[in-house]
């Protein structure tokens, strides 16, 4: 039922206080379509290159070693700080009485003669425009040679002051320009092809101004997790990525050899399994951030390595959960786009995260849609029946048929569409949850919830088992799940049923476990309001 999209594309076209950068009054007259399909196509380097490498090194003999790729510049302050400390001074105003250094990348170069230039230079947090002339220069003497070589692509640093022209356009009127890292090849003027930007992120992210924002954004989700968490009590640990056994959740393993242990090792498909004996060692609140992996497909909803963050927390149950999620997720939303609700990917739809939430017990919302009773989904008696169902309304389902894949499969069909606004999917059974703690007052059902926002899962919850009899014979079944062809099922694991009947007979703790899938779910459909995975992925496998 899980998918791996998110809420950083729902957040970062609402964040507070984002402004793009103005537009240059000026177009750029030059741009490129690129060919679809090309992974890397020739025409992005000319036999121009080669012309440019024997320019950098004509420069180098006219300024000296040393005077491209140097590393003694030090820009004072950053475009988007430069941008909001003079954004408010009048047209045709200059400061001449204050000396500023600037960097970044030229993308546009105007002459309106051979003694003023103006450059439009693009960095972090927007653009600039750079005035040149030569009476201002303290090198007026190359000054012809330094303008006539810088080109589209290079990185200049600029020392000057600051004003704007008559027309109201922010700049820099320079008196020293340097060539900081010269560009090799053509950049375009405009990257239109999907494939090229993905397998090429760098040059994606140097033309369009929005491409990084989804990087930002989850630093902010990340941030804001920690502190929600840290505030609360929770310890932050780091535990192993390769294991003995992959755990936790019901996804396929990545595998590897070990050569020095002579042994295989898996990738965790989650932390959880560690994360718990820390909690039966003693540590009742403590969380972790960081990759794991699932050998699954890829597509728009699913990548193999993704950021999650999983709390384990003692002595509360799931219904504390679902208040704590609200508590969560709606702080965080309100403090990265400054309210409540996010337009939703591809729609106009508002997504309101205000608590409460609603609520929908799984099976009691399937029987409704199906306008019957489920049969018994605990025992596997009930897979030909379920099977029928699945065929009579045409419900996508692949082999092999547990129950548990098939009511996932129901679920995927009739009850996530349903769930646009935030809603907390309840009371799984007992198949679908072999870690959760049954319901002590719903036979057959678990203490457990996922949270769907936009028809996608966001986070999934419940009370912790704590019966180390119960979980092993729960282990038990996922291994013959797993004999019949589901790769998905969790096997035993034995160090854990150890340390879990070791503290059982101590005393018994109620824990419950809670996890949110940062990258890409939380961000990429939330909070960046994007409906494909791979836009806000920076990398692709």
């Amino acid at each position: 039922m899980a998918s791996r999209t998110g809420l950083v594309p729902f957040l970062s076209n609402n964040i507070r206080g984002f402004k793009a950068s103005p537009p240059s009054f000026h177009v750029i007259r030059h741009s490129l379509s690129i060919a679809r399909g090309s992974a890397c196509p020739s025409r992005l380097y000319s036999h121009t290159d080669e012309v440019r490498k024997n320019t950098i090194e004509e420069f180098e003999a006219n300024f000296g070693e040393g005077a491209v790729y140097g590393n003694a510049f030090k820009p004072s302050k950053t475009l988007l700080e430069y941008r909001q400390l003079f954004d408010t001074i009048a047209a045709g105003e200059k400061n001449k009485f204050e000396q500023h250094t600037l960097s970044g990348r030229i993308f546009a170069k105007r002459e309106a003669s051979k003694k003023l230039i103006f450059y439009d230079v693009r960095g972090p947090g927007g653009n600039v425009q750079v005035v040149c002339s030569l009476s201002n220069s303290k090198d007026p003497d190359r000054f012809d040679y330094l303008h006539g070589n810088l080109k589209r692509g290079d990185i200049i640093g600029v020392e000057g002051h600051a004003g704007k022209t008559k027309t109201g356009e922010l700049s820099i009127y320079a008196e020293h320009v340097r060539l900081l890292s010269p560009c090799l090849h053509h950049v375009p003027a405009a990257l239109k092809d999907q494939e090229l930007r993905f397998s090429q992120r760098y040059l994606d992210m140097i033309i369009n101004d929005n491409a990084a924002r989804a990087l930002k954004t989850k630093a902010q989700v990340l941030a804001f997790l920690r502190s929600f968490l840290d505030a609360r009590g929770f310890l932050e640990v780091e535990t192993p990525m390769l294991a003995p056994s992959a755990g936790g959740a019901n996804a396929t393993p990545f595998a590897t050899q070990a050569k020095a242990l002579g042994s295989t090792l898996y990738l965790r498909i989650a932390p959880e399994l560690y994360l718990k004996q820390l909690v039966i060692g003693g540590i009742e609140r403590v969380y972790e951030i960081g990759r794991s992996f699932r050998n699954e497909g890829i597509d728009n909803t699913h990548n193999p390595e993704f950021t999650m963050c999983e709390f384990y927390e003692a002595h509360a149950d799931y219904q504390t959960l679902m208040t704590t999620t609200e508590e969560l997720l709606h702080s965080m939303v309100v403090s990265i786009t400054g309210g409540s609700k996010v337009k939703a990917p591809g729609s106009d739809v508002e997504i309101d995260f205000t608590p409460p939430f609603r609520r929908l017990s799984i099976v009691d919302e399937l029987e409704r849609q199906l306008g019957r009773p489920l049969p018994n989904v605990n025992d596997e008696a009930s897979v030909p029946e379920l099977l029928k169902i699945v065929e009579q309304h045409n419900v996508p389902h692949t082999a092999p048929h547990t129950s548990a894949r098939i009511l996932d499969a129901l679920a995927s069909h009739f009850v996530e569409p349903l769930c646009v606004q935030p809603t907390f999917v309840c009371d799984h059974p007992q198949s679908m949850s072999p870690l959760a703690r049954s319901s002590p007052t719903k036979p057959g059902l678990t203490e457990r919830f996922e949270l769907f926002v936009n028809g996608k899962e966001l986070c999934n919850a419940y009370s912790e088992l704590n019966d180390p009899r119960e979980q092993r014979r729960r282990f038990e079944k996922q291994l013959q799940f797993k004999l019949l062809g589901d790769s998905e099922s969790q096997v035993p694991d034995e160090a854990f049923c150890k340390v879990r009947g070791f503290i059982n007979h101590l005393a018994v703790i109620s824990v419950v476990a809670w996890c949110l899938c940062v990258s890409p779910r939380i961000y990429a459909r939330t909070l960046h309001r994007r409906e494909r995975l791979r836009t806000v992925l920076r990398f692709l496998v």
